[in-house]
């Protein structure tokens, strides 16, 4: 986190961390995550789309600024981009640019982001990143877009590290209006796995776990398994936010 982020950076991110932990509703997820996240990255305009890929449908969004027709256009073709359907590969984040959109190539000649180039230069330059739950039943999906320079490394390290847990915030918050989404019934776990947990949300890899606690590494592997399976979760940092969410663990 060091490599990317200052002290006070940092301590930003924790607070919009646990800001998620007390959302209620969808302003709150406006003015309490998704406006701080704006200003962390140094982005001008910010779109949040939810909604179940496996039927192809948005249900809902939250726009800071975006050009209403873009979104409009965009919420009835988004499962359609090529650029969602290359981000769902491998789930990281998608830079894009002024250059990109004006010249997209291959199996980009179709990208629906090039759609905002026509409304507003604010859009021109950016990140997408989203989540989706297993079986593909439930998504959230973010964009955030500035007139001028290219985001980098540190701006798809910090969406890595907050976008789960936005996600998470995300679903309690439609859960408690009755809107759909994926539900998850977690098991307890274990003292080792609770353990396993902490350790992950410090940044610890397998092998630095395996040796403070004197285990093997494929011991390791074998209670993140068990942690994944139990939290109903996509990876190791979904399981984090899970676990902070339902104070399995500190954050």
């Amino acid at each position: 986190m060091k490599h990317y982020l200052s002290n006070s950076q940092a301590n930003f991110i924790f607070e919009i961390m646990n800001n998620g932990l007390t959302c209620t509703s969808e302003e709150d997820f406006k003015i309490n995550l998704l406006s701080p996240l704006r200003e962390l990255i140094g982005t001008e305009i910010v779109l949040s789309m939810w909604g179940k890929p496996s039927a192809s449908r948005i249900e809902g969004a939250i726009n800071l600024d975006f050009p209403e027709e873009y979104v409009q256009i965009y919420r009835q073709h988004f499962f359609e981009d090529p650029a969602f359907k290359l981000w769902l590969l491998n789930q990281k984040p998608f830079l894009f640019s002024k250059r990109y959109c004006s010249n997209p190539k291959g199996p980009f000649k179709t990208h629906l982001s090039c759609i905002a180039t026509n409304f507003d230069f604010r859009t021109k330059r950016g990140v997408f990143h989203g989540f989706v739950e297993k079986g593909l039943q439930f998504g959230s999906h973010y964009t955030f877009s500035r007139p001028t320079e290219q985001l980098g490394r540190r701006h798809t390290f910090i969406l890595e590290l907050l976008i789960p847990h936005l996600h998470q915030a995300l679903v309690r918050t439609l859960k408690q209006k009755g809107k759909p989404f994926q539900e998850n019934s977690g098991c307890p776990l274990t003292k080792r796995e609770l353990e396993m947990l902490r350790w992950i949300k410090e940044g610890k890899t397998g092998w630095e776990i395996s040796v403070i606690t004197k285990i093997s590494e494929n011991t390791v592997r074998f209670h993140i398994k068990n942690i994944l399976k139990k939290l109903d979760a996509v990876n190791k940092t979904h399981a984090v936010a899970k676990a902070i969410e339902n104070r399995l663990i500190a954050l």
